[in-house]
C-alpha cells in the first residue's frame, strides 16, 4: 500500500481560521468606531459647556449693575461651527432680596445641540446685585 504524505491545510481548517479572523477584525473595527464617536461627542460637549459658561459670565456683569425692579432678561443666540450648530438660551430672573436689601439674580444658560441625538447643557448661577 502506498501512503502519500500530503502536507497543508484542509478546506475546513482554512474556513474556520477565516471565521475566527473575521470575528476578531469586526470586533476591533467596532471598538474603533465607538472610540471615534465618543471622542467626537466629548468635543461637542466641551464646546457646549464653554458657550453656556460664556453666556452666564455676560449676564453676571449685567446682574451686578441692576436693581431688582429692572426685571428679567432673556437672550438667545445661535452659533454655527463647521460640524455643529449650538443654540444658547439664557435667562436672568430676580429671586429675592438678601439681608442687605440687594437683589439676588438666578442666571440659567441652556446650550442645545444635535450630535448623535438631541443634547442640552444647563448651567445655573446665583449672583448678588449692587
Amino acid at each position: 500500500m502506498i501512503h502519500s504524505r500530503c502536507t497543508g491545510f484542509t478546506l475546513i481548517e482554512v474556513l474556520v481560521s477565516l471565521v475566527i479572523l473575521t470575528v476578531g477584525v469586526t470586533g476591533w473595527v467596532m471598538s474603533q468606531t465607538t472610540n471615534v464617536r465618543s471622542r467626537d461627542l466629548s468635543g461637542t460637549l466641551a464646546t457646549a459647556q464653554e458657550l453656556a459658561r460664556s453666556k452666564v459670565e455676560d449676564l453676571i456683569s449685567v446682574a451686578q449693575d441692576r436693581n431688582r425692579s429692572e426685571g428679567a432678561t432673556t437672550t438667545q443666540e445661535t452659533f454655527v461651527f463647521p460640524n455643529e450648530t449650538y443654540t444658547v438660551s439664557a435667562t436672568m430672573n430676580a429671586t429675592t432680596l438678601n439681608s442687605e436689601g440687594k437683589p439676588v439674580w438666578l442666571i440659567t444658560a441652556t446650550t442645545t445641540y444635535d450630535r448623535y441625538g438631541s443634547h442640552n447643557v444647563i448651567l445655573e448661577r446665583m449672583v448678588v446685585g449692587h
